[in-house]
């Protein structure tokens, strides 16, 4: 025999409402607290690394005291320039992969000047 409305009805009423689900969206201070556990992450990483000694060089016109920041992973830390200081080696090899990409742009710039320019520029 078939249901009659009002019995569908009454059925319906007695069920429990499913609620939608909505899609979860992270607030800004979940975000941050991801940014900020990836930081100190990669810090204890770096951290447990052996050390090694480098010298940034002061660039011309920069005075003793300068500093050059470096960011990795959302982990942000300072290198003192124009001393020898102790950095993990990860941060040496970053920063030698760098200074390196630098240098190759430099001489391959003063390769593709003609002879007096050249001589000018080495003098």
């Amino acid at each position: 025999m078939p249901k009659k409305l009002k019995d569908i009805e009454n059925e319906n009423k007695n069920k429990p409402l499913e609620k939608k689900k909505e899609p979860i969206i992270p607030s800004a201070i979940d975000v941050q607290i991801r940014v900020k556990t990836k930081a100190e992450q990669m810090k204890a990483q770096l951290e447990a690394q052996p050390k090694v000694s480098i010298l940034i060089p002061l660039e011309k016109g920069e005075k003793k005291g300068a500093v050059q920041p470096f960011t990795l992973n959302g982990y942000r830390f300072t290198v003192p320039k124009g001393m020898m200081t102790q950095v993990p080696e990860q941060v040496a090899q970053m920063i030698s992969e760098r200074f390196n990409v630098e240098l190759e742009v430099k001489s391959q710039s003063i390769e593709n000047r003609d002879k007096e320019i050249k001589e000018a520029l080495n003098a």
